[in-house]
């Protein structure tokens, strides 16, 4: 089963937010129970060149509590040999520009550390004061390999940290805030789109994908649930009311995918010999049900309400595709390990993958918000 975090309510500034958090899983069936992580710590690694990242990566700052922020970084290594930087144009999730910076070189590891500085609207406890806050955030980012503890996976990424502070102008009656963000990033296609092209006003609103079953491939049946609202706003509301139950974050999710084995095979004796009967092709598969949100659209909106709709759509059934990749890759080994076990080792050579298989699902989820929440690998596998 694995479960999306609700995306959290955008903040009042030019830095557009969303945060869907991914999933967690776990493979049902068979009673088999979940591996204990191998003691391994966390770890910062140098990569190698052909390990640079390029191009668009959602980068994701999130803080218990608070609004998250959701940026796009799109990278393009500075020229072709290993201590070259890497340059970053910078957008919002909405494709609005934020400006430039780059990634320094420097042991393996590329760092990329700025300031801004904003006059930003707050609320005095009553209505909202225009101009009424500035806003000073420090952002440390830093591409590297990560091993996360408890694991021997490596993996390249966009990791840091966003320090804010808001200080009221003047007798605005605002608060002063102190925030905290906590950064992980994801390599992303749909995020990169250029900056919009202002819409007339007597254009249509753009139109939203339909996600149908074959997005996620054969055995995959997509069932949704309601969400309503003419804002970002509303929406992120009516769907952290609504949407699926998620154990391990003790919260509503955005969205939900359970997967359930099938093992078409048998164990046989024959003349007191016992062998493995596989009665259908492949002998492993699994099939999916992935609960999504659908969006009762008002008859009048504004049309940025709707593309950041579409793309939210878009981003977590992505993510939710990815885990029924996992799985599918695992049915795959499970398939293949029963052409080289017996009948009295065949459990505990598919017990091991569907350990591997619940292990992966959970470093996604860590990975995609999970980390940010306090959460950890231990949790997730034995919730």
């Amino acid at each position: 089963m694995s479960a999306c975090l609700p995306p959290a309510t955008p903040p009042a500034s030019p830095t557009a937010s969303s945060s869907i958090g991914p999933a967690t899983s776990t493979v049902t069936g068979g009673g088999l129970p979940s591996r204990s992580p191998a003691p391994t710590p966390a770890t910062v690694l140098a990569i190698d060149v052909g390990q640079r990242p390029t191009g668009p990566w959602a980068v994701t700052f999130q803080q218990v509590g608070v609004e998250a922020v959701r940026e796009v970084y799109v990278l393009a290594p500075a020229c072709a040999e290993p201590s070259c930087d890497i340059d970053a144009t910078i957008q919002t999730f909405a494709g609005e520009p934020l400006g430039t910076g780059v990634f320094r070189f420097a042991d393996g590891m590329y760092r990329y550390e700025a300031d801004r500085t904003e006059t930003i609207a707050c609320n005095d406890g009553f209505e909202s004061v225009a101009d009424g806050a500035t806003r000073v955030s420090h952002t440390t980012l830093l591409i590297a390999g990560y091993r996360a503890t408890g694991t021997a996976a490596i993996t390249v990424d966009i990791r840091g940290t966003r320090a804010v502070e808001v200080t009221p102008r003047g007798a605005s009656g605002c608060s002063a805030e102190h925030l905290s963000y906590v950064a992980n990033g994801q390599q992303t296609e749909f995020a990169s789109a250029p900056t919009p092209t202002p819409t007339p006003k007597d254009a249509p609103p753009p139109k939203v994908p339909a996600i149908a079953n074959a997005f996620f491939g054969s055995g995959a049946k997509v069932v949704t649930y309601e969400v309503v609202g003419g804002s970002v706003d509303q929406i992120i509301d009516s769907i952290q009311a609504s949407g699926p139950f998620s154990d391990w974050l003790h919260a509503r999710a955005e969205a939900l995918t359970t997967a359930a084995p099938r093992y078409r095979f048998s164990l046989s004796g024959t003349a007191g010999h016992c062998h493995i009967q596989v009665t259908a092709k492949p002998a492993i598969v699994f099939s999916f049900t992935i609960t999504l949100p659908s969006w009762s659209r008002p008859k009048v909106v504004d049309p940025a309400t709707v593309l950041w709709w579409a793309r939210e759509l878009q981003r977590v059934a992505t993510h939710e595709r990815h885990h029924v990749e996992i799985y599918r890759e695992g049915a795959a080994r499970m398939t293949d390990a029963l052409a080289h076990s017996t009948c009295a080792n065949v459990s505990d050579h598919l017990r091991a993958i569907v350990d591997d298989i619940d292990t992966q699902q959970c470093e996604f989820d860590l990975k995609e918000y999970g980390s940010a929440l306090g959460l950890s690998l231990t949790s997730c596998l034995t919730r």
